[in-house]
């Protein structure tokens, strides 16, 4: 047997995570986005019904360094993967409306990722009826977070089989109505992670691929964030987004 222990953080990694600002904060009309720094935890409050949306980054090699507000709507965070000695910086920004994207990028496209490829982290809620919903080989899935076929499946964005057909993934209380598209908006290299928690719920979360071995271009992610309509409001914010991309091709 052995045991694997991780490279200890070099001095001035260390000094900078001690020097983490305790809380940075941004809204607008719609949502109230806290970074918790030393935690690494996101919380989003959507203003429009109350709703707390949680993520806490999980992983043994990357950590967050560096946080500071960038401007009304935005905040830059600085993270140190341990494994391959490599900084990562991340903006997190605010739409008008109500949509948080997260863009990781690297000084070095020709790195390799490995850390923060699971990055942003994934978002929960406590939530009265709990469903998901995505595009798989052509069909549309709606059930339960804790449905067990697919639990802990890996599903491929324009993959060929445990697949999505498009690059989102939704979350929604079916009893409310409200809840979110998480949009893998740079979805080339792209997998879902239906990761089940510690009471089943399987929330979404982005794994990136590398791209020939490298980090190799930036990778942007969104959550859209609904008041309410349930999947089909989800529904018709994917194809306004797939409108704007020049994507959306109706059968007339």
């Amino acid at each position: 047997w052995m045991r694997l222990e991780a490279d200890p953080y070099p001095a001035e990694v260390t000094a900078a995570i001690a020097a983490l600002p305790d809380r940075l904060s941004m809204e607008n009309e719609a949502l109230r986005v806290v970074l918790q720094a030393r935690e690494h935890r996101f919380t989003i409050t959507d203003k429009r019904t109350g709703r707390d949306w949680t993520a806490e980054a999980r992983t043994n090699t990357a950590v967050l360094i560096r946080a500071a507000v960038a401007d009304a709507h935005s905040l830059v965070v600085t993270l140190w993967d341990n494994h391959i000695r490599e900084v990562y910086h991340c903006k997190v920004r605010l739409s008008e409306g109500d949509v948080l994207t997260f863009e990781l990028d690297t000084d070095d496209h020709g790195t390799p990722f490995y850390g923060m490829n699971n990055y942003p982290p994934a978002f929960s809620a406590g939530l009265d009826a709990g469903k998901m919903l995505f595009c798989n080989r052509s069909s549309g899935v709606y059930v339960d977070l804790d449905e067990p076929v697919f639990s802990n499946l890996a599903l491929a964005v324009y993959g060929n089989t445990e697949c999505t057909d498009m690059p989102w993934v939704g979350v929604v209380d079916h009893a409310q109505g409200d809840g979110y598209m998480a949009l893998a908006e740079t979805p080339w290299d792209a997998f879902f992670l239906l990761q089940a928690d510690a009471a089943g719920n399987a929330w979404p979360q982005v794994h990136w691929r590398e791209s020939m071995d490298t980090f190799r271009y930036p990778r942007r992610f969104s959550y859209h964030f609904s008041d309410g309509g349930g999947y089909v409001a989800l529904a018709k914010r994917y194809r306004a987004h797939a409108r704007e991309q020049g994507l959306l091709k109706t059968l007339a």
